[in-house]
């Protein structure tokens, strides 16, 4: 049975501005084909993304990937997103280098929890206006799905200037931790 893929996000947010030829491209390249229309969608919302972006928006793109385990590691995720912030934003970088100043101490970078990479990829989307976040293929993390699922969950917080667009099958679990955000079916 074929699950299509769903787009969640937060119901007050908008959607990435694509320009109307790569939504024309997908349209004439992909016929029936519904989970290639997510993944060219994705693969070139993000780079479209980042050309709007200035100084005070920053964008993070991250790619779940069932094959490799580490593309699905909480921790990894999150220092991905960091270091994506940090190299297009200057005050984005200078927090990570405070970070890194406290925690800098190789006996101290091995012992840093989730939560401690949690506060500061919070730290650092709080330095620019709008921080977009785009995380493609979630139902593709197969261990510890649920903390993942939570983890970027949160990002969205209460007059947050963070905002999350996640890619996924219609995966239950996934739909249980989600369930303030809108579900658009692709």
């Amino acid at each position: 049975m074929f699950v299509y893929p769903c787009i969640f996000r937060l119901p007050a947010q908008s959607l990435i501005p694509i320009s109307s030829s790569v939504i024309e491209k997908v349209q004439q390249s992909l016929d029936d084909n519904t989970g290639m229309y997510k993944q060219y969608l994705c693969k070139n919302a993000a780079p479209s993304a980042i050309q709007c972006t200035n100084h005070r928006q920053a964008m993070a793109y991250f790619y779940c990937d069932y094959r490799n385990p580490a593309k699905q590691d909480p921790s990894t995720i999150t220092r991905s997103l960091i270091r994506q912030f940090a190299h297009q934003n200057d005050r984005c970088f200078e927090k990570l280098e405070e970070f890194y100043e406290t925690h800098g101490a190789e006996d101290k970078m091995s012992t840093l929890t989730q939560s401690d990479l949690k506060g500061l990829l919070h730290d650092i989307t709080g330095e620019v206006e709008d921080a977009l976040i785009i995380i493609d293929a979630l139902d593709e993390c197969l261990e510890d799905r649920g903390t993942v699922v939570r983890l970027l969950r949160d990002l969205n917080v209460s007059g947050s200037n963070v905002k999350t667009l996640f890619t996924s099958r219609d995966e239950g679990d996934i739909r249980i931790h989600l369930t303030e955000y809108k579900m658009v079916s692709m």
